[in-house]
């Protein structure tokens, strides 16, 4: 894991007999990347192509992915985590993400949203390899919303497999970031 100076890596050690016995008297790089380093550094033909090999390869083998888990505390802290993995990419993990939820009659609205974090490990040998801290953005449009990027990759692979070739017109449903990502998406397919 070299050639990448700004990337911080964690040294980590754990001596005999420290943890439950799983990883005794092992050492290992663990790749750390935080906000600043996720920022724009993926086109969105790049990530509609990723998220294509993801569904393709669940198809193949759907139980390396589940479903959105998130529990609720009493003072209206929502943890949502999104477990899976891409095996032809070598990985497999999971993005959480935490956030403050008020409901009221008329809207859902998040006073704090935390970066998200993801866990991905190797798929053969579930050592930890990387720890990502932040939002990944598209580099032309950079932040606009939480998940846009996501939810607009998802939304080209729909583009890519389900639109009329040659059409002329579309709708885009939605609003803000999400409905610029996905009109980028679009235009990309």
């Amino acid at each position: 894991m070299t050639g990448l100076p700004t990337f911080c890596y964690v040294d980590i050690s754990i001596s005999s007999g420290s943890v439950g016995g799983t990883m005794k008297g092992s050492n290992y790089d663990v790749l750390m990347l935080r906000p600043q380093e996720v920022k724009d550094v993926i086109d969105i033909g790049k990530a509609i192509d990723l998220v294509e090999q993801g569904y393709r390869e669940a198809c193949q083998f759907p139980i390396i992915n589940a479903p959105r888990r998130r529990v609720h505390s009493r003072q209206n802290v929502r943890i949502s985590n999104f477990p899976g993995g891409v095996e032809g990419l070598g990985v497999i993990g999971s993005m959480t993400r935490g956030e403050q939820v008020v409901h009221d009659a008329a809207a859902q609205t998040y006073p704090y949203r935390e970066h998200p974090v993801y866990l991905l490990s190797n798929p053969k040998t579930a050592q930890l390899q990387c720890i990502i801290i932040g939002e990944i953005t598209e580099k032309r449009i950079g932040f606009s919303s939480t998940m846009a990027l996501r939810t607009a990759a998802t939304s080209g692979v729909g583009f890519r497999h389900l639109s009329r070739k040659h059409s002329k017109v579309a709708g885009i449903y939605g609003a803000g970031g999400q409905a610029l990502h996905k009109v980028l998406a679009l235009q990309h397919e």
